[in-house]
């Protein structure tokens, strides 16, 4: 298909603004994308970090955690085979978003994945987390790579219920991949999803969130955890002997520790801090928040964290 073409098809459903600037988009990247290679999202030991985004949201200190994913062998559900995804909370020990991290817990099983290379379809399985409409510990379509433009896109994990697929070019940031934009109401590029990276905060992120998204994905890599140093500047500093009782519980439960805690946090499967009270003379946690599940973070004088996941019954 050449440009003419190309702007040809869309120029009579478009107006002339948004055909103009489908064109120059295309234009600086000065090939044709639908002659790439597909490029395969589930790659053995594929890492990356996942951390707020203070250009979305400047103002905020909620999100002092950093969440590490990464590719680490397979499962099989129903008789299919997926490739499970790993998620791991680093924690900024200067509360700057930055380096260096603390691991707040042990690594979770946040979903599994498989993918179809032919028909380029990415199915997953959300175990620790959900996203949109996604349903719990059900296979749902994430990703539908065979799109092309003027295609509509509905899959649980978008955050509207429908986007039209408007551009297909070479990522800014990873040019290597093809990414997938919709011109917004203002007629500019909305970054709806990137080959092999997924949603702009990972494959299991949300699809079609703001430009400025509140999450991003950042230090991407395939190799070793040496290799790629997405862990290298984490310290491994860990509280022992850390428990919460009872658990799950009713509206209070007491954190047991041998090691004098200096700071709590209380966040949702989603990584939102929620509300809460914290008594540090009994240790005792009282958690204003529906019932579901949570993880309390911990922090000891000497830096030393660990985080508790904790139920509301």
């Amino acid at each position: 298909m050449s440009y003419k073409s190309l702007f040809k098809s869309h120029f009579n459903c478009l107006n002339f603004r948004k055909a103009v600037i489908m064109f120059a988009f295309i234009l600086v990247n000065q090939h044709i994308v639908f002659s790439q290679d597909y490029k395969k999202m589930i790659l053995e030991d594929a890492s990356w970090r996942v951390t707020y985004n203070e250009k979305a949201w400047p103002d905020t200190t909620l999100y002092e955690d950093v969440w590490e994913y990464r590719f680490d062998g397979d499962t099989t559900i129903n008789n299919t085979i997926y490739t499970k995804l790993y998620r791991n909370t680093l924690y900024s020990i200067n509360n700057n978003y930055s380096e260096p991290y603390a691991y707040t817990g042990e690594k979770v099983l946040a979903a599994v994945l498989r993918e179809d290379t032919i028909s380029r379809l990415v199915h997953g399985m959300y175990i620790e987390e959900s996203t949109a409409n996604c349903q719990g510990l059900q296979d749902v379509l994430l990703y539908d790579f065979s799109k092309q433009v003027n295609d509509s896109i509905n899959q649980c994990n978008i955050h509207f219920n429908r986007y039209d697929i408007d551009i297909i070019s070479p990522d800014q940031q990873y040019p290597e991949y093809n990414s997938y934009y919709h011109l917004n109401i203002a007629n500019e590029p909305l970054k709806l999803f990137t080959e092999a990276i997924g949603a702009p905060s990972g494959p299991i992120g949300w699809v079609g969130w703001v430009e400025d998204a509140e999450f991003i994905m950042e230090k991407y890599c395939v190799g070793s955890m040496e290799d790629c140093g997405v862990v290298s500047s984490v310290s491994e500093i860990h509280l022992s002997d850390v428990s919460a009782y009872p658990n799950p519980f009713n509206e209070k439960l007491i954190i047991s520790s041998n090691t004098k805690i200096s700071s709590v946090l209380v966040y949702d499967i989603f990584g939102k801090e929620v509300k809460f009270n914290f008594n540090p003379t009994t240790y005792e946690i009282e958690v204003f928040a529906p019932a579901g599940v949570y993880f309390v973070s911990l922090t000891s004088s000497s830096n030393q964290s660990s985080s508790i996941r904790i139920t509301k019954i």
